[in-house]
């Protein structure tokens, strides 16, 4: 199973905080491969490489160029 997120950025904020402790977690247990689409990597994106998550950063904010990235 491949599962994609969706964020803004991996700064220090609860959502952040929450892809950092919950997506490691996730692809342990479902042994699945997943993708974090961000525009720009803050404090958290080296945490969650190192625990095999695949960590992408898209090049522009606007939420319809986001959409068109994904289908990349």
């Amino acid at each position: 199973m491949k599962i994609l997120y969706l964020i803004d950025s991996l700064s220090g904020g609860g959502a952040e905080k929450l892809m950092h402790d919950v997506l490691p977690c996730i692809r342990k247990k479902h042994e699945c491969e997943i993708l974090l689409l961000s525009y720009k990597n803050d404090k958290y994106s080296s945490d969650l490489k190192s625990n095999g998550i695949k960590v992408h950063t898209i090049p522009f904010k606007s939420h319809l160029l986001r959409i068109l990235y994904i289908k990349k």
